[in-house]
């Protein structure tokens, strides 16, 4: 078992790291195809090298596997229900890229989005979530719906989108893990790290026009979620 973790949480991190690397020239491959098909326009053949995107730097294929594996690892340690570790560390897994892709470029990927979502419902089919699989499909359609109602509230109203639509497919994928009653408690927690980075730069001097949300909603979530996923002797494990 341990093996097949360590393979498991190993290959989860080249996986990652691959997708980080790449995804700013698909992102850019879509919008050179998107603008092609509505201009009907022959443009030259698509060059990654054109993207006005900056790189993402990574570290390296090893180190992303031996950093991953030390995750899936600890993760089964702390989690004593069988693979219930495992759904944690590729969730945890995930949501680490939809954050460091946000924070980098301000988008959210909706594929990793539905792959949170998948994650959180298989848990709870299988039983090994603490919820049921109603409470996993309706607490992630309530925050689905409420960040959509926001979206376009906020759009109707001030005449600009204040959130991204990725957002509320982002809480399509983290609302499937967690109870729909501790949405708030998350969402406020989120809120208040968001001012606090604000608040940070502005007693530096700096001035930022755009915040990405998602890595505050995401550090947020598992703030909450991982503690309601705990087994019993978890704790004292973490005291021993």
């Amino acid at each position: 078992m341990r093996l097949f973790l360590i393979a498991a949480g190993g290959l989860m991190g080249v996986w990652c790291r691959y997708y980080l690397l790449h995804f700013r020239d698909w992102v850019a491959k879509d919008v050179y195809v998107a603008y092609q098909a509505l201009f009907d326009t022959n443009l030259p053949d698509f060059n990654k090298g054109n993207s006005h995107l900056a790189p993402l730097h990574c570290a390296s294929h090893w180190l992303f596997f031996i950093a991953f594996a030390c995750l899936f690892v600890m993760m089964d340690w702390l989690f004593e229900i069988p693979y219930q570790g495992v759904f944690i560390a590729s969730y945890v897994s995930i949501a680490i890229c939809i954050a460091v892709i946000d924070w980098r470029y301000q988008l959210i990927s909706v594929q990793l989005c539905y792959c949170l979502f998948w994650i959180g419902v298989v848990a709870a089919y299988v039983e090994v979530s603490p919820l049921h699989l109603e409470q996993s499909l309706q607490s992630a359609l309530t925050g689905f719906f409420a960040f959509y109602c926001l979206y376009h509230l906020s759009k109707g109203i001030y005449r600009k989108e204040l959130l991204g639509k990725g957002d509320y497919w982002l809480m399509l994928g983290l609302g499937s893990m967690s109870h729909f009653a501790w949405l708030p408690l998350w969402l406020f927690l989120a809120c208040v790290m968001g001012v606090g980075y604000v608040l940070g730069l502005r007693i530096k001097g700096q001035k930022i026009k755009q915040l990405p949300f998602a890595p505050f909603l995401i550090f947020s979530a598992l703030c909450v979620i991982l503690p309601n996923w705990y087994s019993p002797s978890m704790m004292s494990k973490l005291w021993i």
